[in-house]
């Protein structure tokens, strides 16, 4: 599995989450190799994969994209980010690894999801091992609303054989 299939499962779960549950234009940005990531202001989740080999689903968005995205989901307008627009982001990382980790079922591979932890503010970092193999995928939701998903798995999974 490559860097290009990992990022073909990021584009297609979070394609079919907003096709269904989050009207807004969702313009895909070029992928790029996993790294670290300054914050300046947003709001972050990540969640677990662990089974057949371990993952890890990050997503990363702008401050006003999670509280549009906040807003949709919940048929409530969000002013501030709050506990009810960071367990909304929560969810949507559930969503995004419910999406991938059917994507790698396809492949054989059997695997849990574990529970969201968010992080929010207005500067901090999050980095990964060395060790890993990840993609991050930029989306670019109109204005100032950013999106960005990244998967990191560990060296097994470059051995599984892709679905076609």
């Amino acid at each position: 599995m490559t860097r290009k299939q990992l990022a073909r499962y990021i584009v297609e779960s979070t394609k079919d989450i907003f096709d269904m549950m989050i009207p807004l234009p969702l313009k895909i940005g070029a992928p790029v190799s996993k790294g670290g990531q300054k914050i300046v202001d947003g709001v972050s989740a990540m969640i677990g994969i662990a089974g057949d080999f371990s993952a890890l689903i990050q997503i990363y968005c702008s401050r006003p994209a999670a509280l549009e995205i906040a807003t949709i989901l919940l048929d409530e307008e969000m002013l501030e980010v709050n506990e009810d627009v960071e367990d909304t982001i929560g969810e949507l990382a559930n969503m995004l690894a419910g999406g991938m980790k059917g994507k790698f079922a396809e492949s054989g591979a059997n695997l849990e999801i574990a529970i969201p932890s968010v992080v929010s503010g207005r500067e901090y970092s999050i980095s990964q091992p060395d060790n890993v193999t990840g993609v991050r995928v930029p989306f670019d939701l109109g204005g100032e609303n950013r999106l960005e998903v990244t998967l990191i798995v560990d060296s097994k999974v470059i051995g599984l054989k892709a679905p076609a």
